[in-house]
Protein backbone atom coordinates (compact mmCIF):
# COMPACT_ATOMS: atom_id res chain seq x y z
CA UNK A 1 0.00 0.00 0.00
CA UNK A 2 2.71 2.12 0.78
CA UNK A 3 4.17 1.91 -2.76
CA UNK A 4 1.03 3.81 -4.05
CA UNK A 5 1.10 6.31 -2.16
CA UNK A 6 3.74 8.21 -4.23
CA UNK A 7 1.59 7.40 -7.25
CA UNK A 8 -1.55 8.51 -6.12
CA UNK A 9 -0.01 11.81 -4.67
CA UNK A 10 1.51 12.38 -7.80
CA UNK A 11 -2.19 12.34 -9.90
CA UNK A 12 -3.99 14.14 -6.50
CA UNK A 13 -1.83 16.79 -7.39
CA UNK A 14 -1.66 17.01 -11.46
CA UNK A 15 -5.65 17.33 -10.93
CA UNK A 16 -5.27 20.40 -8.43
CA UNK A 17 -2.88 21.84 -10.91
CA UNK A 18 -5.17 20.96 -13.96
CA UNK A 19 -8.07 22.46 -11.90
CA UNK A 20 -5.86 25.71 -10.60
CA UNK A 21 -4.91 26.31 -14.26
CA UNK A 22 -8.73 25.66 -15.78
CA UNK A 23 -9.87 29.26 -13.43
CA UNK A 24 -6.55 30.79 -14.00
CA UNK A 25 -7.34 30.52 -17.58
CA UNK A 26 -11.00 31.59 -17.10
CA UNK A 27 -9.63 34.52 -14.92
CA UNK A 28 -7.82 35.80 -17.32
CA UNK A 29 -10.29 35.55 -20.29
CA UNK A 30 -13.28 37.17 -18.12
CA UNK A 31 -10.32 39.79 -17.56
CA UNK A 32 -9.46 40.50 -21.31
CA UNK A 33 -13.20 40.67 -21.91
CA UNK A 34 -14.00 43.12 -19.09
CA UNK A 35 -10.91 45.38 -20.11
CA UNK A 36 -12.31 45.52 -24.00
CA UNK A 37 -15.83 46.74 -22.92
CA UNK A 38 -14.43 49.39 -20.56
CA UNK A 39 -12.73 50.39 -23.70
CA UNK A 40 -15.77 50.22 -25.43
CA UNK A 41 -17.54 52.37 -22.98
CA UNK A 42 -14.95 54.85 -22.81
CA UNK A 43 -14.43 55.06 -26.69
CA UNK A 44 -16.67 57.63 -28.20
CA UNK A 45 -17.52 55.78 -31.66
CA UNK A 46 -15.83 52.68 -31.20
CA UNK A 47 -15.91 50.12 -33.91
CA UNK A 48 -14.42 46.61 -34.22
CA UNK A 49 -13.55 45.48 -37.85
CA UNK A 50 -15.10 48.77 -39.54
CA UNK A 51 -18.54 48.00 -37.43
CA UNK A 52 -19.81 50.78 -35.17
CA UNK A 53 -20.81 49.20 -32.26
CA UNK A 54 -24.70 50.73 -30.81
CA UNK A 55 -26.08 49.00 -27.72
CA UNK A 56 -22.97 49.86 -25.43
CA UNK A 57 -25.10 50.13 -21.89
CA UNK A 58 -26.71 46.78 -23.01
CA UNK A 59 -23.39 45.26 -23.38
CA UNK A 60 -21.88 46.91 -20.29
CA UNK A 61 -24.71 45.75 -17.72
CA UNK A 62 -25.29 42.16 -19.62
CA UNK A 63 -21.82 41.17 -19.14
CA UNK A 64 -21.41 42.28 -15.80
CA UNK A 65 -24.63 40.64 -15.09
CA UNK A 66 -22.72 37.34 -16.14
CA UNK A 67 -19.47 38.26 -14.26
CA UNK A 68 -17.75 38.74 -17.54
CA UNK A 69 -18.05 35.15 -18.71
CA UNK A 70 -18.41 35.04 -22.38
CA UNK A 71 -21.07 33.85 -24.44
CA UNK A 72 -19.91 32.94 -27.92
CA UNK A 73 -17.71 30.51 -27.83
CA UNK A 74 -19.80 27.79 -28.90
CA UNK A 75 -19.59 28.26 -33.02
CA UNK A 76 -22.98 26.67 -33.26
CA UNK A 77 -24.52 29.81 -31.57
CA UNK A 78 -22.77 32.18 -33.70
CA UNK A 79 -23.82 30.58 -36.63
CA UNK A 80 -26.94 30.54 -35.65
CA UNK A 81 -26.90 34.44 -35.23
CA UNK A 82 -25.30 34.74 -38.53
CA UNK A 83 -28.04 33.04 -40.23
CA UNK A 84 -30.80 35.19 -38.82
CA UNK A 85 -28.75 38.47 -39.58
CA UNK A 86 -28.57 36.78 -43.63
CA UNK A 87 -32.12 35.99 -43.44
CA UNK A 88 -32.78 40.01 -41.94
CA UNK A 89 -33.40 40.69 -45.32
CA UNK A 90 -36.49 39.22 -45.76
CA UNK A 91 -37.83 41.63 -43.08
CA UNK A 92 -36.88 44.16 -45.69
CA UNK A 93 -34.05 44.95 -43.22
CA UNK A 94 -29.94 45.45 -44.41
CA UNK A 95 -27.79 42.55 -43.13
CA UNK A 96 -25.04 45.12 -43.27
CA UNK A 97 -26.66 46.93 -40.43
CA UNK A 98 -26.05 43.86 -38.34
CA UNK A 99 -22.70 43.33 -38.47
CA UNK A 100 -23.07 40.14 -41.28
CA UNK A 101 -19.58 40.76 -42.81
CA UNK A 102 -17.71 40.62 -39.21
CA UNK A 103 -19.47 37.72 -38.07
CA UNK A 104 -19.37 35.18 -41.40
CA UNK A 105 -15.52 36.25 -41.25
CA UNK A 106 -15.18 34.64 -38.01
CA UNK A 107 -17.14 31.50 -39.10
CA UNK A 108 -15.14 31.59 -42.54
CA UNK A 109 -11.87 32.67 -41.42
CA UNK A 110 -9.20 33.41 -44.15
CA UNK A 111 -7.13 30.20 -44.98
CA UNK A 112 -4.38 29.52 -42.60
CA UNK A 113 -5.88 31.71 -40.22
CA UNK A 114 -7.16 29.83 -37.21
CA UNK A 115 -10.09 31.49 -35.12
CA UNK A 116 -9.12 31.17 -31.44
CA UNK A 117 -12.21 30.21 -28.98
CA UNK A 118 -12.23 33.23 -27.11
CA UNK A 119 -12.42 36.78 -28.61
CA UNK A 120 -13.51 39.64 -27.08
CA UNK A 121 -14.38 41.86 -30.30
CA UNK A 122 -16.60 38.25 -31.38
CA UNK A 123 -18.22 38.77 -27.84
CA UNK A 124 -18.91 42.62 -28.63
CA UNK A 125 -19.81 42.21 -32.36
CA UNK A 126 -22.36 39.01 -31.52
CA UNK A 127 -24.29 40.80 -28.40
CA UNK A 128 -24.47 43.87 -30.23
CA UNK A 129 -25.71 42.47 -33.60
CA UNK A 130 -28.40 40.16 -31.27
CA UNK A 131 -29.67 43.61 -29.40
CA UNK A 132 -30.20 45.79 -32.95
CA UNK A 133 -31.67 42.98 -34.74
CA UNK A 134 -33.91 41.94 -31.87
CA UNK A 135 -34.82 46.07 -31.44
CA UNK A 136 -35.59 46.22 -35.26
CA UNK A 137 -37.50 43.56 -35.41
CA UNK A 138 -39.59 44.09 -32.33
CA UNK A 139 -39.95 47.78 -32.83
CA UNK A 140 -38.60 48.69 -36.24
CA UNK A 141 -35.59 50.02 -37.33
CA UNK A 142 -36.37 53.80 -37.20
CA UNK A 143 -38.24 55.96 -34.39
CA UNK A 144 -41.41 56.85 -35.62
CA UNK A 145 -41.64 59.91 -33.61
CA UNK A 146 -38.83 61.68 -35.87
CA UNK A 147 -41.36 61.76 -38.45
CA UNK A 148 -44.39 62.30 -36.52
CA UNK A 149 -43.93 63.75 -33.55
CA UNK A 150 -47.86 62.72 -33.01
CA UNK A 151 -47.15 59.37 -32.63
CA UNK A 152 -48.73 57.87 -30.35
CA UNK A 153 -47.71 53.92 -29.65
CA UNK A 154 -45.36 53.21 -27.71
CA UNK A 155 -42.02 51.93 -27.49
CA UNK A 156 -41.49 49.74 -24.37
CA UNK A 157 -39.49 47.10 -24.30
CA UNK A 158 -41.44 45.17 -22.06
CA UNK A 159 -42.10 44.85 -18.35
CA UNK A 160 -39.00 41.92 -18.16
CA UNK A 161 -35.51 43.14 -17.28
CA UNK A 162 -33.52 43.47 -21.00
CA UNK A 163 -30.30 42.69 -19.51
CA UNK A 164 -31.91 39.22 -18.07
CA UNK A 165 -34.09 38.51 -20.95
CA UNK A 166 -30.56 39.11 -23.43
CA UNK A 167 -29.01 36.95 -20.92
CA UNK A 168 -31.35 34.32 -20.78
CA UNK A 169 -31.26 34.07 -24.83
CA UNK A 170 -27.52 33.39 -24.30
CA UNK A 171 -27.92 30.78 -21.82
CA UNK A 172 -30.83 28.51 -23.74
CA UNK A 173 -28.82 29.08 -26.62
CA UNK A 174 -32.08 30.22 -28.43
CA UNK A 175 -31.35 32.88 -30.51
CA UNK A 176 -32.61 31.32 -33.93
CA UNK A 177 -35.98 31.30 -31.40
CA UNK A 178 -35.88 34.64 -30.25
CA UNK A 179 -35.41 36.03 -32.82
CA UNK A 180 -38.20 34.59 -35.46
CA UNK A 181 -40.67 35.54 -32.63
CA UNK A 182 -39.43 39.15 -32.67
CA UNK A 183 -41.17 40.24 -35.40
CA UNK A 184 -44.65 40.83 -35.78
CA UNK A 185 -47.14 37.23 -35.68
CA UNK A 186 -49.23 38.82 -37.95
CA UNK A 187 -50.55 36.98 -41.14
CA UNK A 188 -49.90 40.46 -42.60
CA UNK A 189 -46.93 40.98 -41.87
CA UNK A 190 -46.01 37.53 -43.22
CA UNK A 191 -47.94 38.40 -46.75
CA UNK A 192 -45.97 41.38 -46.97
CA UNK A 193 -42.50 39.46 -46.50
CA UNK A 194 -44.19 36.61 -49.46
CA UNK A 195 -44.94 39.87 -51.77
CA UNK A 196 -41.12 40.77 -51.16
CA UNK A 197 -39.97 37.87 -51.95
CA UNK A 198 -41.63 37.41 -54.76
CA UNK A 199 -40.88 40.96 -56.30
CA UNK A 200 -36.81 40.18 -55.39
CA UNK A 201 -37.75 37.32 -57.49
CA UNK A 202 -38.56 39.68 -60.53
CA UNK A 203 -35.81 41.54 -60.08
CA UNK A 204 -33.66 38.88 -59.92
CA UNK A 205 -34.71 37.86 -63.54
CA UNK A 206 -34.60 41.26 -64.76
CA UNK A 207 -37.64 43.44 -63.79
CA UNK A 208 -40.26 43.53 -66.00
CA UNK A 209 -40.72 45.47 -69.53
CA UNK A 210 -42.20 48.98 -69.37
CA UNK A 211 -45.44 49.79 -71.91
CA UNK A 212 -44.38 52.87 -74.36
CA UNK A 213 -46.54 55.79 -74.17
CA UNK A 214 -49.98 56.34 -76.18
CA UNK A 215 -53.08 56.41 -76.07
CA UNK A 216 -55.53 54.58 -74.02
CA UNK A 217 -55.55 50.55 -74.58
CA UNK A 218 -58.71 48.70 -74.56
CA UNK A 219 -60.20 45.63 -76.07
CA UNK A 220 -60.03 45.51 -79.85
CA UNK A 221 -56.76 47.12 -79.70
CA UNK A 222 -53.68 45.54 -81.54
CA UNK A 223 -50.32 46.78 -82.06
CA UNK A 224 -46.70 45.90 -80.04
CA UNK A 225 -47.79 47.89 -77.39
CA UNK A 226 -50.00 45.49 -76.46
CA UNK A 227 -47.60 42.98 -76.50
CA UNK A 228 -44.99 45.21 -74.42
CA UNK A 229 -48.37 44.96 -71.61
CA UNK A 230 -49.11 41.41 -71.76
CA UNK A 231 -45.53 40.51 -70.89
CA UNK A 232 -45.73 43.48 -68.27
CA UNK A 233 -48.83 41.61 -67.01
CA UNK A 234 -47.20 37.94 -66.97
CA UNK A 235 -44.42 39.23 -65.15
CA UNK A 236 -46.67 40.01 -61.89
CA UNK A 237 -48.92 37.00 -62.50
CA UNK A 238 -51.91 39.31 -63.15
CA UNK A 239 -51.96 37.72 -66.06
CA UNK A 240 -51.74 34.33 -66.68
CA UNK A 241 -52.98 31.00 -69.14
CA UNK A 242 -52.02 31.03 -72.42
CA UNK A 243 -51.93 33.86 -75.25
CA UNK A 244 -54.11 34.23 -78.20
CA UNK A 245 -52.86 33.59 -81.67
CA UNK A 246 -51.65 36.84 -82.12
CA UNK A 247 -50.46 38.28 -78.53
CA UNK A 248 -50.29 41.82 -80.32
CA UNK A 249 -54.30 41.53 -79.64
CA UNK A 250 -55.92 43.10 -77.15
CA UNK A 251 -58.15 40.35 -76.39
CA UNK A 252 -60.87 40.09 -73.11
CA UNK A 253 -58.00 38.00 -71.26
CA UNK A 254 -55.96 40.61 -71.17
CA UNK A 255 -58.48 43.15 -70.09
CA UNK A 256 -58.98 40.75 -67.61
CA UNK A 257 -55.68 40.46 -66.17
CA UNK A 258 -55.72 44.43 -66.85
CA UNK A 259 -58.76 44.41 -63.96
CA UNK A 260 -56.81 42.04 -61.85
CA UNK A 261 -54.57 44.98 -61.68
CA UNK A 262 -55.75 47.80 -61.40
CA UNK A 263 -57.66 46.33 -58.28
CA UNK A 264 -54.78 45.20 -56.53
CA UNK A 265 -53.06 49.11 -57.16
CA UNK A 266 -56.66 51.00 -55.84
CA UNK A 267 -57.23 51.84 -59.80
CA UNK A 268 -60.90 52.23 -61.62
CA UNK A 269 -61.24 48.17 -62.63
CA UNK A 270 -62.85 49.58 -66.00
CA UNK A 271 -60.08 47.28 -68.32
CA UNK A 272 -58.40 50.10 -70.07
CA UNK A 273 -54.76 51.16 -69.90
CA UNK A 274 -55.34 54.90 -69.31
CA UNK A 275 -52.66 57.68 -68.30
CA UNK A 276 -53.08 55.99 -64.24
CA UNK A 277 -52.78 52.78 -64.83
CA UNK A 278 -50.07 52.96 -67.53
CA UNK A 279 -48.06 55.11 -64.74
CA UNK A 280 -48.56 52.00 -62.17
CA UNK A 281 -47.59 49.60 -64.45
CA UNK A 282 -44.40 51.41 -65.19
CA UNK A 283 -43.27 51.86 -62.02
CA UNK A 284 -40.03 49.44 -61.71
CA UNK A 285 -39.79 47.02 -59.64
CA UNK A 286 -36.92 48.40 -57.54
CA UNK A 287 -39.56 51.01 -56.46
CA UNK A 288 -42.49 48.33 -55.33
CA UNK A 289 -39.48 46.77 -53.49
CA UNK A 290 -39.14 50.04 -52.12
CA UNK A 291 -42.66 50.08 -50.92
CA UNK A 292 -42.79 46.59 -49.60
CA UNK A 293 -39.53 47.22 -47.14
CA UNK A 294 -41.49 51.13 -45.78
CA UNK A 295 -44.81 48.86 -44.84
CA UNK A 296 -42.78 45.74 -43.28
CA UNK A 297 -41.67 48.67 -41.20
CA UNK A 298 -44.60 50.42 -40.76
CA UNK A 299 -46.29 47.30 -39.57
CA UNK A 300 -43.11 46.82 -36.86
CA UNK A 301 -43.81 50.11 -35.72
CA UNK A 302 -47.78 49.04 -34.73
CA UNK A 303 -48.76 45.48 -34.93
CA UNK A 304 -47.74 44.60 -31.77
CA UNK A 305 -49.25 44.54 -27.94
CA UNK A 306 -52.52 45.52 -30.17
CA UNK A 307 -56.48 44.10 -29.11
CA UNK A 308 -57.50 40.95 -29.94
CA UNK A 309 -59.98 43.14 -32.04
CA UNK A 310 -59.12 45.44 -34.07
CA UNK A 311 -59.62 47.47 -37.80
CA UNK A 312 -56.60 47.71 -40.65
CA UNK A 313 -57.44 50.45 -43.09
CA UNK A 314 -55.79 49.88 -46.33
CA UNK A 315 -56.29 53.93 -47.43
CA UNK A 316 -54.62 53.12 -51.07
CA UNK A 317 -56.37 50.26 -51.77
CA UNK A 318 -60.04 51.43 -50.21
CA UNK A 319 -60.46 48.16 -47.84
CA UNK A 320 -60.53 47.99 -44.30
CA UNK A 321 -60.28 44.51 -42.43
CA UNK A 322 -61.68 43.14 -39.35
CA UNK A 323 -59.60 41.50 -37.32
CA UNK A 324 -60.27 38.81 -34.02
CA UNK A 325 -57.44 36.88 -32.93
CA UNK A 326 -55.58 36.87 -35.40
CA UNK A 327 -57.69 36.34 -38.37
CA UNK A 328 -59.37 38.34 -40.43
CA UNK A 329 -62.93 38.07 -40.36
CA UNK A 330 -64.69 41.02 -42.17
CA UNK A 331 -63.04 42.87 -45.35
CA UNK A 332 -64.89 45.23 -46.42
CA UNK A 333 -64.89 48.23 -49.13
Amino acid sequence: MRDLQPFTWSILSCLVLSFSGTAIAQDAVDDVLRDRIDTLVTTPDLTIDGAPIAAVGLIDELYAERGYEPAWTDPALVQQLFDQVVSSAGHGLNPEDYHVQQIGSRLAPAPGFRAPAFSADTEILCTDALARLAVALHFGKLDPTSFDPEWNFTRPISHRNPVKAFNQILESKSVARALSEAGPQNPRYAWFRSALRKYRSIQARGGWPTVAPGPVLAVGDIGPRVGELRRRLRATDDLTGPDPDNPDDFDTGLEAGVRRFQSRHGLDTDGKVGKRTLEELNVPVEARINQLRASLERMRWVFRDHPDEYLIVDIAGYHAYLMRNGEEVWPTR
